[in-house]
């Protein structure tokens, strides 16, 4: 048995009548921290109290949590879409790509017209970030820094590294591109 499932053991089952005012509390503590998603709102809130709920409330439990975050919703205090740009500008100074920042929105179920409306509604620059991790990974300095990647395997280690972090192929040229010098380019 594992020491979590002991602990929930030892607290006792809880009607949702005393439920609803634990669960508002701890949906505003949590939001008071930081933006969450609905859906990350509604996880944590149920792993906290789910196991506190007789098997016959369930049901009931999950319809008493949905009016809870409706409420949240309605007052202005969850709300996706500021959730979305939050997550968008923090992964952008973190230096990740438009398709992974896209892809952990996903897992956070945030509809795609929400995410969709988030990007298109930002001024960020996807290629200047990509150029600066490049930079970064390269070990170059200063803003029009180069050097010569002496192999193949040099430049796709630098590729695969970009586009772990999330960056399309245009993105990941254009900041090998202003990076690197190409032999091609010792003559010139």
């Amino acid at each position: 048995m594992s020491k979590k499932s002991k602990l929930t053991d030892l607290l006792p089952a809880i009607s949702l009548a005393e439920l609803r005012p634990q669960l508002r509390q701890a949906g505003i503590d949590l939001l008071s921290r930081r933006e969450h998603s609905r859906d990350e709102l509604h996880s944590k809130l149920t792993r906290r109290f789910y196991d506190r709920i007789d098997s016959d409330e369930r049901l009931r439990f999950e319809l008493l949590l949905n009016d809870i975050l409706d409420d949240f919703t309605q007052r202005g205090w969850q709300s996706d879409e500021r959730f979305t740009g939050s997550f968008l500008r923090t992964r952008f100074q973190r230096g990740q790509g438009p398709l992974r920042i896209q892809q952990e929105l996903r897992q956070r179920r945030v509809a795609d017209v929400i995410v969709r409306t988030a990007f298109e509604g930002c001024e960020l620059d996807w290629f200047e970030l990509a150029r600066a991790g490049a930079a970064k990974k390269l070990g170059v300095s200063g803003e029009l820094a180069r050097v010569r990647l002496a192999d193949q395997k040099e430049k796709a280690r630098v590729y695969r590294f970009l586009s772990y972090r999330g960056f399309n192929t245009d993105q990941i040229q254009y900041a090998l591109d202003a990076c690197c010098e190409d032999s091609d380019d010792q003559g010139e």
